[in-house]
């Protein structure tokens, strides 16, 4: 493996995608279930990689193809490799919601007094975690990775790679019920994190309002946070449209404005504020760190268009975890009239109908003057919900928003990502 790393620290970097090569970069020619990286690892070569690292032997055609048994477990190892090389401290973060929100604030405070390397956008699983940990380098000096999961075990073998020192969990709720079977298996696979740091860790930080949390780091807590109880400690001064709190420090009080849309957000507001006085970061460089945040993900972003709708968008992802505190600020919200444009939740297995039903039963008992459903597991409610409108998917809903403009309404698009209801906004 040294061998493989010596050529790894000399080329530009990794690439799994043989469309976006860097020169003198290193391919990984991973497979998939619709793709084999590793006929595209000679024009990857041709295009300016240093090396093409296969697992097929027909198409090692070229003097820089490295020939290994399999391609994603030398990228593995590779990062293992990689990870017991650096000396920066390493910061992972899981949880059902919250977990890429949190993430950001945490490197935008963090990034301020220190050179950090970090998990872009949601490459938080088996592939996007290797290639963040081979993303650092001895500039590094922290580490943070986000980590995804969807079946049992999935965090343990995250941490196997990462192995980090500290660790936060956001929360944990109803997501991936279809994987995980059940919501026990989901707290279980989370708190794996947890587990890793009790025995090869430093320390965690935890939601001092969250018993269960505190319960399953007990012993191993550095810091806490919460609204009534922890070591930083925050209130609400204003929590819509956009979120403005207050946060308090070693007796020292902050007022903190937000771009955050949401209350729910407080959480990774302190979560943030947290672990930057962990770290020494100064309170007035945390507080402008996250005044200075901006969220550009389809996550907790509320904007005006020029029809004059004010778009809460928070569309990147669902479960009922998520969906009940955002229907519940939506429907707190005052002013103009309203309209609730929610896309259905994926990955709920034998959960699914239930929770959709909960969803829909909770709006059926606020008026909202439109309400717009999307997806197909919301479809076998439609004769039992009349005053609503359903669309199997947000193209059809596009069309209907062309002939039927929507104006002068406070709009909120919610549901998981393959409901696309970004794409409605240019319509708004």
């Amino acid at each position: 493996m040294k061998h493989l790393h010596d050529r790894y620290l000399n080329s530009s970097g990794i690439t799994t995608d043989s469309r976006n090569i860097t020169q003198r970069s290193m391919f990984f020619a991973l497979k998939g279930e619709h793709f084999n990286g590793n006929e595209f690892a000679l024009s990857a070569l041709e295009n300016g990689a240093s090396w093409a690292v296969i697992d097929e032997k027909q198409f090692a055609t070229h003097q820089n193809c490295i020939l290994v048994e399999n391609v994603l477990e030398t990228l593995t190892n590779l990062a293992k490799y990689h990870r017991q090389q650096l000396k920066c401290p390493v910061i992972a973060i899981t949880g059902t919601n919250g977990k890429t929100t949190t993430k950001e604030l945490i490197v935008q405070v963090l990034s301020s007094d220190y050179n950090v390397t970090f998990t872009k956008g949601n490459l938080n699983n088996h592939i996007g975690l290797p290639t963040t940990v081979l993303s650092a380098n001895k500039d590094t000096e922290i580490l943070v990775l986000e980590m995804g999961a969807n079946h049992p075990g999935e965090i343990d073998y995250l941490c196997s790679i990462g192995k980090p020192d500290y660790g936060i969990i956001t929360n944990v709720g109803k997501a991936h019920l279809e994987g995980f079977g059940s919501p026990e298996a989901v707290f279980h696979t989370k708190t794996e994190l947890y587990r890793h740091i009790a025995t090869s860790g430093k320390g965690l930080f935890v939601h001092a309002e969250n018993q269960a949390l505190m319960n399953a780091a007990s012993g191993h807590i550095l810091m806490t946070y919460g609204i009534e109880t922890g070591d930083i400690k925050g209130s609400i001064v204003h929590p819509l449209p956009l979120l403005k709190l207050s946060w308090t420090a070693n007796n020292d009080t902050v007022e903190q404005p937000t771009r955050l849309y949401g209350s729910f957000n407080i959480y990774n507001v302190l979560a943030a504020v947290t672990i930057g006085m962990y770290f020494h970061v100064k309170p007035e460089t945390i507080a402008k760190s996250i005044a200075d945040y901006h969220p550009t993900n389809n996550r907790s972003q509320y904007f005006v268009t020029e029809k004059n709708n004010q778009i809460i968008l928070d569309a990147y992802n669902a479960n009922p975890s998520s969906m009940h505190p955002a229907l519940d600020e939506f429907f707190a919200l005052q002013g103009q009239s309203k309209t609730a444009i929610l896309g259905s939740m994926m990955e709920l297995g034998d959960y699914s109908q239930k929770e959709h039903l909960d969803i829909l039963e909770k709006i059926k008992n606020v008026h909202i003057p439109k309400v717009f459903l999307v997806g197909t597991e919301f479809m076998p409610f439609k004769d039992s919900f009349k005053d609503f409108l359903f669309f199997e998917n947000s193209e059809i809903l596009k069309q209907f928003v062309l002939q039927n403009p929507i104006i002068n309404s406070t709009v909120l698009l919610k549901g998981s990502r393959s409901n696309a209801l970004e794409t409605i906004v240019q319509y708004l």
